[in-house]
């Protein structure tokens, strides 16, 4: 539903131009730009939040008492036939949430069971004819189901009938992933791979909201308009609340219509937190048509209920669930970005060789000089075609990295101290801890590369 003509205007005309002159334009690809842009695009979607909610008051995303909201959750879980009669919900710290095992469990005993009819997923989404049409006729949201499942939990948070608001009123309001982070602690994880990752998935989360806004009060776009939403009511921060608890509870099940898996949200089941030496199962019973957790082993009465969240090192838990694991060992690893001069141009051997002029090489304790890494430094350091194999070039190409990575070690690491105050933040807690990740990886390659003479 549409404001009055003259708020409408300031709205569009807004929208116009944060969208001509920033969100469309090329990403930079230099670190000191890329938070300039981020700093423009939090005072944009700041001003048109302004302009939203002028008439009003303010409308940011509810804040929403998890706590008392608990019980009225749990009798939800039950009218929905979600089955967890030997697990709990618990507040494990004053933001987070998980489960325990209400009474003492055998391995291989089913835990809990949701019923495909009580996940939000796009095949639920498609229930409803209106937003089925909308994704069929739209290119961003036929093609990208994360996007439309983030577009309508905003559509149906919106709608206070919502059969998914006992759901959303359990979910959280805060979140500790680096794209929530302020200016001053991402700065703090600068010169890694993850500060330009959180800094372009925040750019895309505020690409994605214009563009829906944009949908909402073009009046050609006459599907949009059954949506019933009342303009001001679809903010940024109802957007990214989505985005963020989709981004970090994510699941993924057999389609019912389709031969794929789509992704989605699974009430309570989605309470069980990460533990890397949990041996608790998630998978979706074809036969039962629900997503279940399966004990792997014997648990004790009032024990953590804990899944793995999939095979995944400290660089992506950091990026997308916002945590890293503190013993240091398989989930250490190092992002390493590396690029060839903005000047060479396309036909350059060094292009026409490696095929492309930027890559992202993940080195581990195992894997400390990725396959392809001696190549590119190779080419990096090469001037013509005959040099790239010749032992002077791999002596420089070793020598290139070896700084690099000294760099690295006194630039952005040297604050990175093996012991933490315990009363350290959660979010500094957690930037020392992915710093302290790469820290190590970067320590063994600088110590791997003083023992080579070439690369």
């Amino acid at each position: 539903m549409l404001p009055d003509q003259e708020k409408l205007t300031k709205i569009a005309s807004h929208c116009y131009k944060f969208w001509a002159e920033i969100l469309i334009q090329e990403v930079p690809s230099k670190p000191n730009s890329l938070i300039n842009d981020h700093k423009v695009i939090v005072e944009r979607l700041n001003e048109l939040e302004n302009i939203l909610t002028s008439y009003k008051g303010k409308n940011k995303a509810q804040s929403i008492d998890r706590e008392t909201n608990l019980n009225t959750f749990k009798i939800w879980c039950k009218d929905m036939e979600i089955f967890f009669d030997k697990v709990d919900v618990v507040k494990v710290d004053d933001n987070n949430y998980g489960l325990i095992a209400t009474e003492d469990i055998v391995d291989n005993q089913v835990l809990i069971k949701v019923p495909r009819n009580a996940i939000f997923s796009i095949d639920s989404i498609h229930e409803n004819p209106i937003y089925k049409k909308i994704i069929s006729n739209d290119v961003l949201l036929s093609k990208m189901d994360n996007v439309a499942l983030v577009f309508f939990m905003c559509v149906e948070r919106l709608n206070k009938n919502s059969k998914w608001q006992k759901y959303f009123d359990i979910l959280p309001t805060k979140f500790t992933t680096p794209v929530n982070y302020s200016i001053e602690e991402l700065e703090l994880l600068k010169n890694t791979v993850i500060f330009e990752e959180s800094l372009k998935t925040y750019r895309h989360f505020a690409r994605q909201y214009i563009y829906f806004l944009q949908k909402l009060y073009d009046k050609s776009s006459k599907d949009y308009s059954k949506l019933n939403i009342y303009l001001e009511d679809f903010t940024f921060d109802l957007f990214l609340w989505a985005a963020n608890n989709v981004t970090t509870r994510i699941n993924h099940i057999p389609s019912k219509s389709e031969n794929k898996n789509i992704p989605c949200l699974i009430p309570l089941l989605d309470f069980s937190n990460h533990s890397d030496d949990s041996k608790n199962t998630v998978n979706f019973s074809v036969e039962d048509d629900c997503a279940e957790t399966i004990a792997g082993e014997n648990l004790s009465k009032n024990s953590s209920v804990t899944i793995i969240y999939g095979n995944r090192n400290n660089y992506n838990l950091f990026l997308a669930n916002g945590f890293c694991l503190q013993i240091p060992g398989v989930n250490d690893v190092f992002k390493l970005k590396l690029s060839f001069p903005s000047t060479l141009i396309e036909n350059d051997f060094r292009v026409r060789i490696y095929r492309r002029t930027t890559d992202i090489f993940t080195c581990t304790h195992d894997d400390l000089i990725p396959e392809n890494l001696p190549l590119f430094l190779r080419l990096l350091v090469s001037r013509l075609p005959q040099d790239i194999d010749t032992e002077d070039t791999g002596k420089k190409a070793k020598k290139y990295l070896f700084d690099r990575l000294s760099l690295l070690m006194n630039v952005t690491y040297s604050k990175v101290r093996d012991n933490m105050p315990e009363d350290m933040p959660f979010t500094l807690k957690q930037i020392h801890l992915y710093l302290a990740s790469e820290k190590r990886i970067v320590k063994k390659m600088l110590e791997k590369l003083t023992n080579m003479e070439t690369l």
